[in-house]
């Protein structure tokens, strides 16, 4: 649908005037497609009738008559007549004949002006109102010629004075808004061939949700972010894209915060803080802008918790650095675990809409929840969580609080017997459930709830059996890690950094389940390889989790071991390696002994 039809006919009933006598004043915000519309329905690049014309850092008359005639054919002609004159005048030992040249040229050309003449960014120009509406007035007054003025009137340097002025010139305002629907083929025409464009053109519904959403209608905002998002797409893998509603919901995050960052809402060290619930609920004082843009943007990770497709790190890679390397990004993305194949719009997240739903459709999803709840094994924690909730929910809003209460009690019932089998997937590094719950909200897939009294019961069931799984497992995580070690000791280090490729074990304690004789011929052996600095960083990075908040007395007594190990391993080599061992652990060795309190 166009938005612009009124203001497109009567541009085009202007255009069809002889001599109107009067300006056509075009007034809309900056980003809102003012400019493009314009040349669309007036056809600057193709009617040889119409001149285009902007007045961004015009200053006086002659800027104004250069800005005019600037791109012309004859253009080429001024400046070989400014330079003969200058070569003539120099040769004669006379004044400047250049510039007279050129003066005399451009007062030719502005004899030869067109019908059509169309005069941009007039809150940009250093000259008054009255100047250049007095320039302007000559074309409408004496030269009958049709003009049409573009300006943004609120930005506007002497708005009053301009709005004042304008009554004398201007016979009709016009009114354009942001047109996405117009507007997002030609971005996306401009954009490589590739995956990026490709997923771009496939969702117009979802570009067009996110645009509304931002509420700034600033379509030059938009165009960016599309951009660079584009490149972004092109470096992730296929299979990826088959996780239809993750890919979505990415794609909300990534264009919101992309948006807010270019409209300067948030900074580029704002980034840094998606995943602190401090920002979006204080105890004290205003919530971050963070909170604001959360709750607009429905569906979207702003809040990079538990379950989020856009980890903080990744996002200060992405959208602050702009850039980030095609293995990196994939990595980062299947580490959140929210990339499981599924469609766009799956059973959980029309639950969470159910009070938009067609009444049959709703009917129709109340039994497949049921279903899901209590008949499906491999399920999903979050979805599990949300489907719950919201059935519940529907109880409650039908005055059904028995019914409610019960279904609360069957499903804590069924976590438990899911969780005995194993089916309930663990907590990664005893922290990630995949799914946000603190400060007494749960959050998933971009949508947020204040559990209820039914409600919190299922989220501490389901915590405890991921938490119960993960201890069960963790020995076998170690296992896995310490092979990894052996495999690639600088690429396993990053399990030990905060915010790299999502959650780590820089929160949880895992080494004293490590084999320290395994570990200690990996170490020794990259010190005599003369890998110091690389086995450095990543001793480093495993005392650098021991603070006076983490007090893991396992794994600094594992500590201990592992250093007794690599003395026993220098010991046997000879005195060159006791040497090297000693100013390695001296330079490189953060790792503290246990508390002897």
């Amino acid at each position: 649908m166009d938005l612009n039809v009124a203001a497109r006919g009567a541009l085009e009933s202007y255009l069809a005037m002889r001599a109107p006598g009067y300006a056509i004043l075009v007034d809309a915000p900056w980003g809102s497609g003012k400019t493009h519309f314009i040349s669309k329905v007036c056809g600057v690049k193709t009617d040889p009738t119409v001149r285009y014309a902007t007045l961004n850092g015009v200053a006086d008359a002659a800027g104004f008559r250069r800005a005019l005639l600037k791109g012309e054919l004859g253009s080429g002609v001024l400046e070989n007549g400014a330079w003969l004159g200058d070569t003539f005048g120099k040769l004669a030992k006379v004044g400047n004949i250049g510039t007279l040249a050129r003066d005399i040229v451009e007062e030719r050309l502005m004899e030869a002006l067109p019908e059509t003449l169309i005069f941009d960014d007039l809150e940009r120009t250093a000259m008054t109102p009255e100047l250049v509406f007095g320039l302007i007035n000559d074309f409408v007054e004496h030269e009958g010629k049709r003009v049409i003025l573009l300006v943004n009137s609120e930005k506007h340097p002497w708005k009053d004075k301009f709005l004042e002025k304008k009554e004398k010139l201007i016979g009709r305002t016009l009114r354009v808004e942001a047109d996405m629907d117009a507007a997002l083929p030609a971005f996306i025409k401009l954009m490589d061939e590739g995956r990026g464009k490709q997923y771009l053109k496939d969702h117009p519904d979802l570009i067009r949700e996110v645009f509304e959403q931002a509420g700034h209608n600033n379509l030059r905002l938009l165009r960016n972010a599309l951009r660079e998002y584009a490149l972004v797409l092109d470096r992730i893998e296929d299979a990826l894209f088959e996780a239809q509603e993750p890919m979505a919901r990415f794609t909300r995050t990534y264009l919101a915060l992309a948006m807010a960052l270019g409209k300067g809402e948030i900074a580029e060290e704002d980034l840094g803080r998606r995943a602190d619930w401090k920002v979006f609920s204080p105890s004290e004082g205003e919530p971050h802008t963070f909170k604001t843009i959360m709750d607009r943007h429905q569906g979207a990770d702003i809040m990079a918790g538990s379950g989020g497709t856009l980890s903080v790190a990744l996002g200060q890679t992405l959208l602050g650095r702009g850039f980030v390397n095609e293995a990196l990004l994939n990595l980062e993305l299947r580490a959140t675990g929210a990339f499981r194949k599924q469609e766009d719009n799956p059973l959980w997240l029309r639950m969470v809409k159910w009070r938009e739903q067609p009444t049959e459709q709703l009917k129709d999803d109340i039994e497949a929840a049921k279903s899901y709840l209590f008949e499906k094994a491999d399920i999903g924690t979050g979805p599990f969580l949300h489907i719950a909730d919201n059935l519940m929910q529907i109880h409650v809003a039908a005055g059904q609080e028995d019914l409610a209460t019960d279904l609360s009690e069957k499903c804590v019932a069924r976590i438990h017997a899911l969780g005995e089998k194993d089916y309930i997937p663990k907590a990664r590094f005893g922290m990630e459930f995949g799914w946000s719950g603190e400060l007494r909200r749960f959050s998933f897939g971009g949508y947020a709830s204040e559990p209820s009294p039914h409600f919190m019961p299922l989220i501490v069931a389901m915590r405890e059996q991921q938490l119960s799984r993960y201890e069960r497992e963790l020995q076998e995580e170690a296992e896995d890690l310490t092979l990894k070690i052996e495999e690639d000791f600088e690429h396993a280090g990053w399990k030990f950094v905060r915010n790299m490729a999502g959650p780590s074990f820089y929160d949880s304690p895992v080494l004293h389940l490590c084999d320290p004789k395994r570990i200690a011929i990996v170490v020794f052996d990259a010190i005599s390889a003369g890998k110091q600095d690389e086995i450095g960083g990543f001793v480093t990075r495993l005392g650098e989790r021991h603070s006076a908040d983490n007090t893991w007395d396992d794994e600094r007594k594992w500590a201990m071991s592992l250093r007794a190990e690599l003395e026993n391993l220098a010991r046997s080599a000879g005195f060159v390696e006791q040497a090297q061992l000693a100013a390695f652990l001296e330079f490189y060795w953060k790792l503290t002994p246990p508390d002897t309190d």
